[in-house]
């Protein structure tokens, strides 16, 4: 399955996310190797091409993974392989809900001194639009590099983000950036 038209692209302008950007979330959760993603046809489709941690986008050389639950539970839309210890993912959104690319992201992230060496590109399921698989551009911590705990991401946001509301619900940090 090719994933060309539902993965956001990485040949933006990494100067544009700076105006558009309005959510920057961090998940502090359990994961595994998204290896099928159920579709509206009422099939599983297999995502990507065999890697050494699971399925990867020919494309972008994004892991293909699932967010864990706090208990360990899978969404039954995906067929997932072992699951892995806890770790930090973090992802963007433009203001009209759009993934921000890997590499708009990453600007950003390296612009506000939230940038780490230790973060991989994934990408994470968002939902279903118009009967295709969307996703989320991601980085994670990949071990064995600690991933920082969400109190200190927050006061971090806190710090670097003056126009942002920062809620913490369980395992995910959401902050929403307003723009004039």
């Amino acid at each position: 399955m090719s994933n060309a038209s539902t993965t956001p692209s990485d040949d933006t302008d990494s100067a544009a996310p700076f105006a558009t950007l309005s959510r920057l979330a961090y998940a502090h959760v359990t994961h595994a190797p998204l290896h099928e993603r159920y579709m509206p046809s009422g099939n599983f489709e297999a995502v990507g091409k065999p890697g050494e941690f699971g399925p990867v986008d020919p494309e972008t050389g994004a892991e293909y993974c699932a967010l864990g639950g706090l208990n360990h539970q899978y969404n039954r839309d995906y067929k997932v392989g072992s699951s892995y210890p806890k770790t930090v993912f973090v992802y963007a959104e433009d203001a009209s809900g759009e993934s921000l690319s890997h590499n708009a992201l990453e600007a950003i992230l390296d612009d506000r001194n939230l940038w780490s060496d230790a973060l991989t590109t994934v990408l994470l399921p968002k939902g279903i639009e118009e009967d295709q698989a969307t996703w989320y551009s991601a980085f994670q911590f990949r071990p064995p590099e600690r991933a920082p705990s969400l109190r200190r991401v927050k006061r971090q946001l806190d710090r670097v983000f003056d126009d942002a509301e920062i809620y913490r619900e369980g395992p995910f940090l959401d902050a929403r950036i307003w723009h004039e």
